[in-house]
């Protein structure tokens, strides 16, 4: 590779500094001259070439004083810029077109960031040489390090700041009234303000209006754009269409969209713009959720009379340690309670007879320890074994008043919903509750865990379908194992004369197995049921919903071993699109397999769009050909595929002969 300074240059030169004018050299031209050798001399006297071998002029980037009698010239090709091959440089003044200096070097590429794929950055200088370069060319700045190849870092900060963006404002973020569309008449205004798309931060400067829209979508378009030499800043403009996904223009410059409204048919809009940041938006609906809870599960204030024995209550809360009390409407006589104990070292548990006026006819106590509860077939003959029983069995005092949290009351039944709370008494902390939630269309029964204001801590719904409640341990990576529970599940006989419906009776207890049904008082509707049944071998405890003439709706079995009741959440289902452009989607780790067929004539590019777009990338993509050649595939040169997005691929195919083929197959996997 060589270099000169042309005789024109110093006829010009002469010329300039006899008229007291500086010596400009402002212009880089790049040319392709056919069969050019570099190792050969360059004639002194030899012109630009011809202008179907010019294949780029450049303004000069940078200027630098070397030393009194030395000059740099340089300039940087961006990625922005190609693409073309090249073998000829000069270095010229703009204004007479005098070329200063040339070099004829080996052909180099000058590559383009285009559909994906890096583009490279090139720098050229040229160094002058004259008596006075200093003085005559008016050049004083010392010569930088300007010729480094920053692009490919400056993208990397440009694009590391666009995901921290999209991490805190989303897809995009609109406030106040920005980029808002309102209708007047047949016109459409979309209002001035700030936005962020895709990451990028842009502003609509003034008020755009739109004619006559309808069946439309209005889009924010944004992207980010500049040149090598130029400060980058968001471009945005205002896009009507149908449907417009992200995409990247003939410029190679990626643009981001996001539709802030709907015109339909008769013109009405919708407005689809999100407000404000991720945590603006996670705030404001965790504000109305609150509100939600609060006023449907806040502890109701209590009413002392409300539970009074007489008033049609068959479930009553009463005492110094947490007591459900079950007794029959309006009938003076001995009802059975539930005790919770908890400064027992010894039961938690204790099953009560009391008579009318509250005294105990006799106490059980359940055992603090792993195993089945004993029925009278256990229990030998000889009785030799009995335990001494008096001490767990120890009658408690009864206290007739106190029904507040703040007395000695720990579970409690209030609210619109039939509702039992689990509480420790005189404590103030978090405590369980069972909800039944008639109205809801997909849960009816609630487990919640509250803290002593009444907040939700986390609350699981159970499944309204026939079935075993699983636990974590049944649950395998890919559920393929799931069992069947049909059988365990299978609804029991329901015995109409043992669970007449109360007047008011929201919880009763009665029938050939322990059973409580939750229901809606004077309500002729569906209702829940817990039912304990001691002569099934696998399950011990079944939930069901029943209609009002007592039929199962559906059954669930709890199971028999230890372990956490899985919520849905836990359960991951893998998912398929089973035709010939198809995808699979893996429940457990979120990749997606897709697979297709593309028509593509012989020499033919086509841009394809997937069975489905992958949520973040595709990460490999392999195309065939699908034809079946006449020399055993020896015709098929080369069969190519690229994706260019989430969304499309570009796919082609060459081969020896003309003839129509059927095109190419593909398999894509992303996630």
């Amino acid at each position: 590779m060589s270099s000169v300074i042309t005789t024109d240059f110093e006829k010009w030169k002469a010329q300039q500094t006899a008229a007291g004018n500086p010596v400009v050299l402002d212009e880089f031209v790049f040319a392709y001259v056919p069969d050019l050798d570099p190792a050969q001399a360059i004639n002194r006297d030899e012109k630009l070439p011809a202008d179907n071998h010019i294949v780029h002029r450049q303004a000069v980037n940078k200027t630098g004083l070397a030393s009194e009698n030395a000059v740099a010239y340089s300039v940087t090709l961006g990625t922005e810029v190609g693409s073309f091959d090249f073998n000829w440089i000069g270095l010229l003044n703009s204004a007479s077109g005098v070329i200063g200096m040339i070099t004829h070097a080996p052909t180099q590429k000058k590559i383009k960031t285009a559909n994906g794929l890096q583009g490279n950055v090139l720098t050229r200088s040229f160094l002058l040489e004259f008596e006075g370069a200093a003085k005559e060319t008016a050049i004083t700045t010392t010569a930088e390090t300007w010729q480094i190849d920053f692009t490919a870092r400056l993208t990397g900060i440009d694009e590391m700041q666009r995901l921290i963006n999209i991490d805190s404002y989303g897809e995009a973020a609109f406030f106040g009234d920005g980029f808002a569309v309102v209708r007047h008449g047949e016109q459409y205004l979309v209002k001035k303000g700030l936005a962020y798309v895709g990451g990028l931060r842009g502003m609509l400067e003034f008020d755009q209006t739109l004619n006559s829209q309808r069946n439309t979508r209005v889009y924010a378009d944004f992207s980010y754009q500049g040149n090598l030499v130029s400060q980058w800043k968001t471009a945005g403009q205002i896009t009507v269409a149908n449907e417009l996904q992200n995409y990247i223009d003939a410029a190679g410059y990626p643009h981001y969209v996001f539709a802030v409204a709907n015109i339909d048919n008769n013109g009405d809009i919708s407005d689809l713009r999100p407000k404000g940041t991720l945590s603006d938006r996670d705030l404001a609906e965790l504000d109305e959720e609150l509100g939600k809870v609060k006023q449907d599960y806040a502890p109701k204030k209590w009413v002392a009379g409300s539970f009074a024995r007489g008033d049609e209550s068959s479930v009553v809360i009463k005492g110094s340690y947490p007591r459900v009390n079950f007794m029959q409407s309006n009938i003076n006589s001995d009802y059975l309670a539930f005790e919770a104990d908890f400064n027992s070292d010894t039961r938690d548990l204790y099953m009560y007879r009391r008579d009318a006026q509250g005294d105990n006819i006799y106490v059980l106590g359940f055992p603090k320890k792993m195993g089945m509860l004993a029925t009278l077939d256990d229990i030998n003959s000889g009785l030799a074994d009995t335990k001494e029983l008096a001490e767990n069995a120890a009658p408690r005092e009864w206290v007739a008043e106190g029904f507040a949290r703040g007395n000695d009351s720990s579970v409690v039944i209030q609210g619109n919903y039939p509702r039992v709370n689990f509480m420790q008494s005189n404590s103030n902390s978090d405590y369980l509750a069972f909800e039944a939630a008639f109205n809801s269309d997909t849960r009816d029964l609630y487990l919640y865990r509250r803290n002593a204001q009444g907040d939700n801590i986390y609350v699981l719904g159970f499944p309204k379908k026939t079935g075993m409640l699983a636990t974590l341990d049944d649950i395998s990576d890919g559920l393929a194992g799931t069992k069947q529970v049909a059988d365990n599940a299978a609804p029991k006989l329901w015995v109409a004369n043992n669970f007449a419906r109360g007047s008011d009776s929201t919880v009763v207890i009665k029938g050939g197995y322990p059973r409580v049904n939750f229901m809606q008082p004077n309500s002729n509707s569906d209702y829940l049921a817990f039912e304990a049944d001691f002569n099934n071998d696998t399950p011990d405890l079944y939930l069901y919903q029943r209609n009002a003439r007592g039929d199962n709706i559906y059954v669930l079995g709890f199971p028999q071993e230890t372990g956490t009741l899985a919520r849905l959440e836990d359960i991951t289902k893998s998912s398929a699109l089973k035709s010939n452009d198809g995808w699979w989607e893996c429940g457990d780790t979120g990749m997606i397999v897709q697979f297709g067929t593309v028509s593509v004539g012989d020499n033919e590019v086509v841009t394809e769009k997937f069975p489905v777009t992958f949520p973040n990338k595709c990460t490999s993509l392999v195309v065939t050909a699908r034809s079946e050649s006449r020399n055993g595939g020896a015709d098929v040169l080369s069969a190519y595929g690229v994706a260019i997005s989430q969304s499309h691929m570009r796919v082609s195919i060459s081969t020896n002969f003309s003839a129509a083929i059927a095109g190419v197959s593909f398999i894509a996997i992303g996630y």
